[in-house]
């Protein structure tokens, strides 16, 4: 427990102390690695926890819920909401209003999604919705396993005093000392 910081320090600590998230559920069907709200929420309920902070999500009345058949397809939008609570600075006051001074953010987030059947359409915008506002906001990197850019592959790579120099497999060596000769760039 981390005593003494208002809910602005403990969002930053938080967001310091989280680790990353990999998309390692797969869709067999779409061909595409995804990661998933419970994984989310492993990751920030115990930093939450060791600083005192809660979340509540619910669905926000400020915009009307819209849903409307398109085709075979239900589309649902509606708005969501999201209290960030300093629990440290509630217990300690008896004033309990919606401003950080009293240990309270709230936040508002659109929900979108779409399926047959209107009850999944509103489901999957809601675990859309939250996994990407929470991800977000607590800025979470997600890495993706099969994205090249984001994959340290050590093959490419190789350490030297402490620094990443770039290496060429023996290949590509070959071929591209053949090019820089043929156009007199290399003895």
């Amino acid at each position: 427990m981390i005593k003494g910081k208002n809910i602005y320090s403990k969002l930053w600590a938080i967001q310091n102390e989280v680790k990353r998230i990999v998309r390692s559920e797969e869709n067999k069907f779409q061909n595409y690695y995804f990661f998933n709200e419970l994984q989310v929420l492993r990751l920030l309920k115990p930093l939450l926890e060791k600083h005192r902070v809660a979340i509540f999500l619910t669905d926000d009345s400020q915009e009307p819920f819209f849903c409307e058949q398109k085709g075979n397809n239900y589309l649902v939008r509606y708005l969501k909401r999201l209290d960030i609570v300093d629990i440290e600075t509630q217990e300690n006051n008896e004033k309990k209003t919606e401003s950080a001074e009293n240990g309270k953010l709230t936040y508002s987030f659109w929900a979108v999604g779409a399926n047959p059947d209107p009850a999944k359409a509103k489901g999957a915008a809601e675990t859309y919705a939250v996994k990407y506002m929470l991800t977000k906001f607590f800025l979470i990197p997600v890495k993706n396993t099969n994205d090249p850019d984001y994959e340290f592959n050590s093959s490419i790579f190789k350490e030297n005093k402490g620094e990443l120099e770039l290496t060429i497999e023996d290949k590509g060596q070959q071929k591209a000392k053949e090019f820089l000769k043929q156009h007199g760039w290399y003895n």
